[in-house]
């Protein structure tokens, strides 16, 4: 039972290094998106889109990189195989969340609004 092993045997260096790299990233693309707020004009639900990726990200790359040191260091129980399928499964689960919200409903969300502004353009303003 390859997942349940006490002590599984070490990774292929090829997918030891894979997983560095991937943690790794996850955490440095997750540092570096407030640059993204500065840099760029962005309305109020892209701006939450971003931080929830920015998040997943981050959560992501710790964990990964916990559990590629668990491996590393060979810790019994611990490095067992089986803590990644939660892990990755939950990253998926994620991914298509963000998904399905950048394509289904902030285009609706931004539709909605303009024909409010469209609808609220003729309407008189409150005096100050």
């Amino acid at each position: 039972m390859f997942w349940f092993e006490r002590i599984p045997p070490p990774f292929v260096p090829l997918i030891d290094r894979l997983i560095l790299v991937v943690s790794i990233s996850c955490v440095a693309i997750s540092l570096f998106a407030p640059v993204a707020y500065r840099r760029y004009v962005m309305d109020r639900i892209m701006r939450d889109a971003i931080t929830s990726a920015k998040n997943t990200l981050l959560i992501f790359g710790c964990i990964g990189l916990i559990l590629y040191g668990f491996a590393f260091e060979r810790v019994p129980y611990l490095s067992m195989r089986v803590f990644w399928l939660p892990l990755i499964v939950w990253f998926v689960w994620r991914c298509l969340r963000h998904d399905r919200r950048i394509r289904v409903e902030i285009p609706q969300i931004q539709h909605k609004r303009m024909e409010r502004e469209k609808f609220e353009k003729w309407l008189p303003k409150p005096k100050r």
